[in-house]
């Protein structure tokens, strides 16, 4: 009963804040429901506790745990819990590449004056924006049960993670770029909670510049965006506005999941208005934070995501209620996905984002998607949100993407975590004019 005070029944005094903003009630929507998942978990994985023995251990309650016994460290810490003792929940410790046999490189002999010269020295602040698969939402929880925390693990964020200091530490795409800059500022470090310190907020100072707030969709993006410039601008000791940044933003799942599954809106979130969300955030940008080059990451199939919802009843409960409608090669879900992968690519070709001080580069790393049959430990205990593993091939695919030229970029998760050195003669980060697609 301590568990659930603690985290359950103050949750609903501090809603009063998010119903004041816009996107305020569908965000209240999202937690409720994070909440009811959570829930029912711990009822159900307490019951499975008590029943649990060796042999059946492996089958009912096997969680994302990298090389553990799922029976030692889900149903003893079940136990203990049961018995009343308080001890803290179990974290994965974050993944980093093992070998990254790239040379040093200097900034440019001169101040860069265009983005498509832009070299990884050269890159002196990262940002991003989007959803709880950016905020790191339980990417470092071990078992189903910690998952009652709410916590997301900005620190190991695939494109905003700090934890460590280089690749090896964490891949993270920051921590890349920290390799050749170790001056790097915006990265996030230590955690975030959804409730009351939640990333994307003024709350949690941990995020630095991420802005991504979970269960987010296209139309809180703008809100973002400002909520980017705005940090960026209070805190000229910190960030300097006119250095060169790169923006990561990756957003559609909850478009998905929340508008057309979970709020039941006959037309969810149609492609046109995803399309006009995007653009009308990245109008923005390139009105306020120049000298910016913005990974726009293509729009997730999560159709592909399916068959890891029967791993387990975890697995199962939280797709039942964060994503119903969602099934196999569901050809509405499909149309869906389509066109605002399709919109992604019109605007990456928008000559308007393709500017000297301003660039849009589309990054398909997730376009032929396709897992290996060990592809469950990639996904945190609910089966859909990023894990250790996961955070970090999301990481080396973006980097790698990063510096292939546009038109020759890879289309599928780095699985294998093999990063890329950046190319001689230039080493710039690829851009349609650097890459002779413009």
């Amino acid at each position: 009963s301590s568990l659930y005070s603690s985290t359950f029944w103050a949750t609903p005094r501090r809603f009063d804040s998010l119903i004041a903003s816009n996107q305020g009630m569908q965000k209240t929507i999202f937690i409720t429901l994070l909440l009811q998942v959570n829930l029912l978990v711990c009822i159900e994985s307490v019951s499975l506790a008590r029943q649990a023995t060796p042999e059946n251990s492996a089958q009912d309650l096997n969680p994302v745990v990298i090389g553990r016994d799922p029976y030692d460290i889900l149903v003893k810490r079940f136990q203990t819990l049961l018995d009343g003792e308080n001890v803290p929940l179990g974290s994965l410790l974050p993944v980093g590449v093992e070998t990254f046999d790239c040379e040093k490189i200097d900034s440019s002999p001169t101040p860069p004056t265009s983005v498509h010269k832009l070299r990884p020295s050269d890159v002196q602040m990262v940002g991003a924006l989007g959803d709880s698969l950016t905020a790191g939402l339980w990417a470092k929880e071990a078992h189903m049960l910690a998952q009652i925390t709410l916590e997301e693990d900005v620190d190991i964020s695939w494109s905003m993670g700090g934890n460590g200091s280089t690749p090896f530490d964490c891949a993270t795409m920051p921590n890349f770029l920290r390799f050749y800059n170790s001056d790097l500022k915006g990265y996030s470090s230590g955690t975030c909670s959804m409730v009351g310190e939640a990333s994307g907020s003024d709350n949690c100072p941990n995020g630095a510049l991420n802005a991504a707030v979970s269960g987010e969709t296209s139309r809180g993006l703008l809100a973002e965006a400002q909520h980017l410039v705005k940090v960026i601008r209070n805190n000229p000791d910190i960030y300097d506005e006119a250095s060169w940044k790169v923006v990561t933003i990756f957003i559609g799942v909850n478009d998905l999941c929340t508008g057309l599954c979970t709020l039941n809106q006959p037309e969810g979130i149609t492609r046109t208005e995803y399309g006009n969300n995007v653009r009308q955030t990245l109008d923005y940008l390139k009105s306020n934070l120049p000298k910016t080059f913005v990974n726009l990451v293509n729009a997730l199939n999560i159709t592909k995501l399916v068959p890891f919802q029967e791993y387990s009843a975890n697995c199962r409960l939280f797709y039942s209620i964060m994503c119903q409608c969602l099934k196999p090669d569901d050809p509405r879900v499909n149309s869906y996905i389509e066109g605002y992968q399709d919109e992604l690519a019109k605007i990456a070709e928008d000559a308007s984002y393709d500017q000297d001080d301003f660039t849009v580069v589309l990054q398909p790393f997730l376009d032929d998607l396709s897992f290996p049959e060990n592809g469950i430990n990639f996904f945190a205990p609910d089966c859909f949100h990023f894990g250790v593993l996961g955070d970090a091939a999301m990481a080396v695919s973006l980097w790698n993407s990063m510096f292939e030229p546009v038109g020759q970029k890879s289309k599928n998760l780095a699985f294998d975590l093999v990063a890329k050195c950046p190319e001689e003669p230039d080493y710039f980060l690829k851009t349609k004019r650097n890459s002779g697609t413009r």
